[in-house]
């Protein structure tokens, strides 16, 4: 993980039943987070899907976390086929710390498990559709890639679901420009590395 100016990480306990959950992961993963309360904060499953077919097709393993339901028929999971871990509905939060912190990046909609990722300092490709500031709302203090039009005129609309019949801040959101976000991270990491080396 790159340095940065100041020291930040969350320091997470785990049970018996959170290392069991941790030892099934793959030894290099992504997680995607495709879950969120609120609809307007996240990728449909049909972009979700896109998602984690462009990762599998670019040889990433992935583990998919997030609450009870919310990949209720399996089309997410199935998407990747054998790739995938999921864990959707199998965490407890430290469970999840714990899994996100042993990812090489997370890809996720603005909810509690972007800034979970800062807190455990994992890269975040944020899907961040503008409906509140980004600004005050951005992954905090850890390598990030942001995607959404965050200059579309109905930005900070705070709406809980888009009322347009396709959500156009995403419309440029697809699994290719998320896995594009990924490497990009992947190699300000690599940069990060070898300068901090050579000093």
């Amino acid at each position: 993980m790159p340095s940065h100016s100041m020291t930040i990480g969350l320091h997470i306990r785990t049970g018996d039943q959170d290392l069991k959950v941790s030892r099934s992961l793959p030894e290099r993963y992504v997680v995607v987070h495709p879950g969120s309360s609120v609809p307007s904060r996240s990728l449909g499953s049909a972009a979700w899907q896109q998602v984690v077919r462009t990762l599998v097709k670019d040889d990433i393993d992935v583990v998919l976390t997030g609450t009870k339901g919310e990949d209720q028929t399996g089309v997410i999971r199935r998407a990747g086929g054998d790739r995938v871990t999921d864990l959707i509905g199998r965490t407890t939060l430290a469970a999840l710390g714990r899994v996100i912190g042993g990812a090489r990046g997370i890809c996720v909609g603005n909810t509690g498990a972007m800034h979970l990722a800062a807190a455990v300092n994992t890269p975040v490709v944020a899907i961040m559709p503008p409906t509140v500031p980004t600004n005050r709302w951005r992954p905090w203090l850890v390598p990030h890639r942001i995607l959404g039009d965050q200059q579309i005129e109905c930005r900070c609309c705070y709406r809980r679901v888009c009322p347009l019949p396709r959500q156009e801040c995403l419309s440029g959101v697809t699994g290719e420009s998320v896995v594009a976000a990924l490497i990009a991270l992947d190699r300000d990491a690599q940069y990060a590395g070898a300068v901090g080396g050579a000093q």
